[in-house]
Parts: C-alpha cells; sequence; structure tokens
C-alpha cells in the first residue's frame, strides 16, 4: 500500500512511569501476531542497554493501547519502569485509530490485523467503512481491501499475488471459486489452487460451476486438460442422462482418476475414429 496512514488527533498527555509488571495489553490493541523470535531478541538486548525511547501509550487502566511489542520486551529484560504516555481516550474506536497509527509506522501489520482492525470498528464502535477511511486518512479503497480478507480462501492467504487476483475476480465467479478453493485437493495444495484461479479467468460462469460440482462430488479435475479445451474450438451441449447412470459413471471415475469432461471426450473421439462400438 503506497498511501501513509495520517498521524493520529491530539490528545492531552501525561508522561508517567509504570512498572511493566502492572500493565497488560488492551483488547482495543490491533496486533495479534508477535514478531519473530529473532526479532524480539534483539529489541530486549536494545532496552536491556539503553531503555524504551519511545513511550508507551497507555490508558487509564494501565492497559497498553499501542507499544505492545515494547513493553514485552521490557517486561523480558526485568525492567522495573519504563515511560508511558497516560492517554485518555473518550472512545474505544479511539484507542484503536492510536493503536493502528502508531503500529502501521513501527511495525508493519498482518493482512488479518488490517481485518480484525477493520471488523471490530464496524462491529463493535458501529463505525462505517467511510467513516475509518477518513480517521485514518486513507482511501475508501484501502479499507474496503482490508475488509475483504476473510472472503480469500485460506490456502492462498499468504499470497499477495493470488489474493489480490481472487478479489479481482467478478463478484458471481468469486462466490464459486470461493467454495471450490475449500475443498479437496485446492484446499491442501497451494499450488493447485494457483493453477484453478489462473484457469477461472478464462472459463464462463457455468464451466467454473460445473468444475465446482465434480469437486463437490469427488472428482478429480485435469486442469492440463481444461487448460487446453479452453484454447480449442469448441460449444456446449447439454445432455440428460438417467440419475443412476450418472451416479454409477462418476463412481467409476472416482475410482479411476479420471476427469469427466475428458472422459466423455475421449469416448466420443473413439467412436468417431471406429475405435469403440455402440
Amino acid at each position: 500500500m503506497t498511501e501513509e496512514i495520517k498521524e493520529e488527533k491530539k490528545y492531552q498527555d501525561e508522561l508517567v512511569f509504570r512498572d511493566p509488571k502492572e500493565l497488560k495489553v488492551a483488547p482495543t490493541n490491533v496486533r495479534m501476531e508477535p514478531i519473530s523470535e529473532q526479532d524480539m531478541n534483539i529489541m530486549e538486548a536494545s532496552i536491556r542497554k539503553i531503555g524504551v525511547k519511545t513511550p508507551i501509550i497507555i490508558n487509564e487502566k494501565n492497559e497498553v493501547v499501542s507499544g505492545s511489542i515494547r513493553w514485552a520486551a521490557a517486561l523480558a529484560a526485568g525492567l522495573d519502569k519504563v515511560q508511558c504516555i497516560l492517554r485518555r481516550f473518550p472512545s474505544k474506536f479511539d484507542e484503536r485509530i492510536t493503536c493502528i497509527v502508531q503500529d502501521y509506522h513501527h511495525h508493519p501489520l498482518t493482512d488479518k490485523e488490517r481485518f480484525m482492525f477493520v471488523k471490530k470498528c464496524v462491529e463493535e464502535d458501529g463505525k462505517t467503512l467511510d467513516e475509518i477511511a477518513d480517521e485514518l486518512g486513507v482511501s475508501i479503497w484501502t479499507v474496503k481491501q482490508w475488509a475483504k480478507w476473510d472472503e480469500v480462501p485460506d490456502v492462498i492467504k499468504d499470497n499477495p499475488k493470488y489474493r489480490q487476483a481472487f478479489l479481482d475476480t467478478p463478484r458471481k465467479k468469486k462466490l464459486v471459486l470461493q467454495g471450490l478453493l475449500k475443498k479437496k485437493p485446492f484446499k491442501d495444495d497451494p499450488e493447485l489452487a494457483m493453477e484453478m484461479i489462473d484457469l477461472a479467468e478464462s472459463l464462463s460462469l457455468r464451466e467454473l460451476q460445473s468444475i465446482r460440482k465434480d469437486v463437490t462430488s469427488g472428482l478429480y479435475i485435469d486442469l492440463d486438460f481444461r487448460r487446453k479445451l479452453v484454447n480449442m474450438n469448441t460449444f456446449l451441449i447439454e445432455v440428460k442422462v438417467p440419475k443412476t447412470t450418472d451416479m454409477f459413471f462418476r463412481k467409476k471415475l472416482r475410482s479411476e482418476r479420471r476427469d469427466y469432461v475428458k472422459t466423455m471426450i475421449d469416448l466420443m473421439e473413439k467412436y468417431v475414429k471406429g475405435e469403440i462400438e455402440l
């Protein structure tokens, strides 16, 4: 993200000193994921040597609103006192805003942490996405992107390129793709999931729905063949078959790990070539 989050509004602050053991992390604290052990060790060593130079922001309940990493490092370093800014916040929303502004500038937040920030602002503070964007000084698009993190299937959440490709998929196709990537084998295979996202871009909604139906019934999908099919001169046919016939056909395909569409086309080609008789 290229936008800079603006500095928080001015408050009447008081510089105080607190025993780290008397502090705890505020429920409004945005950060959820700890930093790496190596980074924590470096920070702990620095604090042990020179102390906490950037004050920790706390509320009136001795809760750490911003600076949870510095507080944890000070606690591990065995400090008796740390510099704190006691800030009297008018609302929980103001606490959250202060936290995300400070953490954004000091330590990057994860996509999940930004999503949870927006979720709590909406559900607990009653704020709209426009109000959140205005308070932070970023575009509404940015906040909407944060809010969409939960839509992304787990298998690609850690891949920025494919996470964005998924979010940019048209709404109806995205809903089908969302369900598809939560099923085996895609949900356990990031490489396969990325292949499916690439393929989905060139498929129609109906074709994507057909793949989801096959995957839901446990059928194997030959993605290499489906990609080749996209570049062939094709047309769509729809045939009604007895339900029991389709059921036994799918059962056999599952046992032999065959792609439904490829098998049908192979059978038609063999019949045309006279390799099989009906």
